[in-house]
């Protein structure tokens, strides 16, 4: 847990300094890698938070594939986490580029939509899928790093028997390379 909030501390401090009034500089590759953490309030008594790792590979100018490893805490409305609260899912999405970054607006956005599946023994075993809308701003002069956001709407099917089916909304923030 202490490494999640020193790694939420990092994405804020970057957010804070980053700065979106300099030139935007030309996409050099198609394929992308990003890190970000992720938390959803869901219509059950359990929240959600957890970091992942996206892999993106744009195609066509508007089309985009992704690969996705992330790994989900589930804090249960009275309780602790610990490591039997955590499920390690992996598997892909597809995205679809809606509003094209220009000089006035620094970003893409785009629809997006994943479905990842657990590795492993977790007795939070889950079928997760998801859809939202995700910005993913352009690097600025002399950045390496840029953020990406996202809020959607997430559906995680459990595969243990008595665990109900958790939907709502997820936000996403991270750190595209």
């Amino acid at each position: 847990m202490k490494r999640f909030i020193t790694f939420m501390l990092a994405v804020i401090a970057v957010a804070a300094m980053s700065s979106t009034s300099a030139q935007i500089v030309e996409k050099k590759t198609p394929l992308y890698m990003s890190v970000g953490m992720t938390g959803s309030m869901n219509f059950s008594d359990k929240m959600t938070a957890g970091y992942n790792i996206n892999l993106d590979y744009t195609f066509a100018k508007r089309y985009s594939v992704h690969a996705i490893a992330e790994t989900t805490m589930f804090i249960p409305e009275e309780g602790t986490i610990s490591d039997f609260n955590q499920a390690t899912n992996l598997g892909g999405g597809v995205g679809y580029t809606f509003l094209r970054a220009d000089n006035e607006t620094p970003a893409d956005m785009l629809i997006r939509a994943a479905v990842t599946h657990t590795v492993g023994g977790s007795p939070y075993k889950n079928t997760n899928y998801k859809v939202g809308i995700h910005l993913n701003e352009y690097s600025v002069k002399g950045a390496t790093v840029t953020l990406t956001y996202g809020l959607g709407y997430s559906l995680t099917d459990f595969s243990s028997k008595g665990m109900k089916t958790d939907h709502g909304m997820y936000v996403t923030l991270g750190l595209r390379f």
